[in-house]
């Protein structure tokens, strides 16, 4: 079972989201791969981009412009290597509540449940 835990925070700007999953993605474990950021303007449309890619996405740069809360939902998704059996998927989720509020997701691999290490830097970082 994946390491999970969920805060709630006030209503924060979309810059502010994204650049607070960049640095915990710089944060991490530096095994992580596949490093990805997705996001929604609504409820059943979403896009994605590498985490690289974030300044050169032309649709994801005009949101950001607007210096608003436009963004309805956002996450890191990345992967670490594992055995098949294992969960080696892990996510940082950003939900933004009708008031305005985030609700912040943190989902871990379950390859770091017998790391220390890997739990410690990880939950340090988100």
């Amino acid at each position: 079972m994946p390491l999970s835990f969920k805060l709630e925070l006030l209503p924060t700007p979309d810059t502010e989201i994204v650049e607070a999953i960049r640095s915990v993605a710089s944060d991490l474990p530096p095994n992580i791969s596949e490093t990805r950021f997705e996001w929604r303007l609504f409820d059943n449309e979403s896009d994605s981009v590498t985490l690289a890619d974030i300044a050169s996405n032309p649709n994801l740069n005009s949101i950001l412009e607007q210096r608003g809360e436009v963004l309805r939902w956002c996450a890191l998704v990345f992967r670490v290597p594992g055995q098949p059996q294992q969960n080696t998927q892990g996510l940082l989720t950003v939900d933004r509540q009708q008031d305005g509020s985030l609700t912040v997701n943190a989902s871990f691999p379950d390859v770091w449940g017998g790391n220390a290490d890997a739990k410690t830097t990880a939950a340090i970082a988100v």
